[in-house]
Parts: structure tokens; sequence; C-alpha cells
């Protein structure tokens, strides 16, 4: 292997992406810049601190290449399905003021 190689491979347009707290203003925004360069978006979210007219925006924008999971990142079974096939995982979610 090459000094300069490595064994993960470059996330690249097409690929699954995941975002937590992907209803909250930054979340939305990252998953927003995504969709536009061509990634699938995946979204888990519980709405604790997250709008549901941003995670519909982003359903509405997305369509196919979209999917929304409502829930807790703390739900193990959710996370399970949510990071399922994912190649780049942005972490949003966090509780409100940190």
């Amino acid at each position: 292997m090459a000094a300069n190689s490595t064994s993960a491979s470059v996330p690249k347009p097409g690929d699954q992406s995941l975002v937590t707290g992907g209803a909250g203003f930054i979340g939305h925004h990252i998953a927003k810049a995504l969709l536009k360069k061509g990634y699938k978006v995946r979204v888990i979210d519980d709405f604790s601190n997250g709008q549901r007219a941003l995670a519909e925006q982003l359903k509405a924008e997305g369509g196919s290449q979209f999917e929304f999971i409502e829930g807790s990142i703390l739900d193990a079974a959710k996370l399970k399905r949510a990071v399922a096939d994912t190649t780049l995982i942005y972490h949003e979610a966090a509780l409100a003021g940190v």
C-alpha cells in the first residue's frame, strides 16, 4: 500500500449520508447542501430542538434522495437503521445551548 493511500473510500455524490439533528438550524443547512451536491441524505431527529417545517422542506426538495427517521440518537434500533449503508455522517444532534 502506498504511503499516502488509505483503506477508507472518499465519499462521493450518490453515496448515502446521515445528518443527526437534521431538522435543526445547522443540520438542515448541511442536509440541504448535501442534497444539492447529489448525495442521498438521511436525517434522524426527535424534534426536541428541531422543527418539523425544516424536515418537510428537505423532504420536498430531496424527493427520493431524502429519508427522515423520527427518533432519538439514543434509541439504538433507530440509530442502527440511520447509520446503515452510510459513508458520511454529520453529527449535529445536541442539547440546546451546548
